[in-house]
């Protein structure tokens, strides 16, 4: 694949909606590329891996923006997408379009906080399709409350689903349940 040098604006720097609008630019381009250059890989992948497939993709996205970032004096917290503990999924009855959303608090070099990321990562969890490119929001809130908040308020599937950490614990306390009731 063919590299190309990326440059963050000053503009960029200093607003999140313009550095939101420069990574989506940069994720859309990205996503084509990586899936035309190893797409008879990423099905493999998924079918040895599940869902790890995707995050092996999100990886290798982002992976051309960590330079800009550093030489702009920007870093994103946690590194882009986000953390998947904290991140939400939710979706379509029979799993073909899921929708997982992540964030990121863009830190500015004097160590302020310049705004976060929203990233949807849209993703089938039967093969490994991608029914459109990462959306990327930007998000003025700075705290990971607040973020949650603005992320809730435009997309209300958001602010009902549970963060991982929370629907994983959910899930092994009624397996547990579950097990102990086979059991007697």
């Amino acid at each position: 694949m063919i590299e190309e040098h990326l440059v963050i604006s000053k503009n960029a720097r200093n607003d999140i909606r313009v550095f939101a609008a420069y990574v989506q630019s940069v994720v859309d381009r990205r996503t084509e590329a990586l899936l035309a250059e190893m797409s008879h890989n990423w099905q493999q992948l998924f079918e040895t891996t599940g869902d790890m497939a995707y995050g092996k993709f999100n990886a290798l996205l982002f992976q051309p923006l960590r330079k800009p970032f550093v030489d702009a004096g920007l870093k994103p917290s946690p590194r882009l997408p986000g953390s998947f503990q904290s991140s939400r999924e939710w979706g379509n009855a029979d799993e073909t379009h899921q929708q997982r959303w992540f964030y990121s608090i863009i830190v500015k070099a004097d160590g302020g906080p310049l705004g976060a990321l929203a990233v949807g990562a849209h993703h089938d969890h039967h093969q490994f399709r991608l029914p459109r490119s990462l959306e990327i929001l930007p998000v003025r809130a700075t705290t990971p409350a607040a973020i949650e908040r603005e992320i809730g308020n435009r997309l209300p599937e958001f602010a009902i689903a549970k963060p991982f950490r929370q629907w994983w614990k959910d899930y092994q306390s009624a397996e547990a349940a579950e097990s102990e009731v086979t059991i007697l």
